[in-house]
């Protein structure tokens, strides 16, 4: 019987993110690479993990974000109008 052969992707470097970027390249990078997580490295030391992120969650800021977008916040005008007399 022969061993088991890893995939050839396994050879390669892991992909990383780093706190520094942005969200949009870290979801850029899970799209390309087809991963739900990436490990967060640390820029002085890429093999050091400082922890993870998730597609779902960079989806769920996303998601606020829009909904943020959307709530009326009242201006300076309203308030100077109803302090008026």
């Amino acid at each position: 019987m022969d061993p088991p052969v890893a995939p050839p992707t396994a050879a390669m470097a892991p992909v990383v993110t780093y706190p520094d970027e942005l969200l949009e390249t870290a979801m850029r990078k899970l799209l390309e690479h087809e991963v739900d997580v990436l490990p967060v490295a640390s820029p002085e030391d890429p093999a050091r993990i400082v922890g993870y992120v998730e597609r779902s969650a960079i989806l769920g800021a996303w998601v606020q974000l829009t909904r943020d977008e959307h709530i009326r916040e009242e201006g300076w005008l309203a308030r100077l109008r109803r302090a008026s007399p």
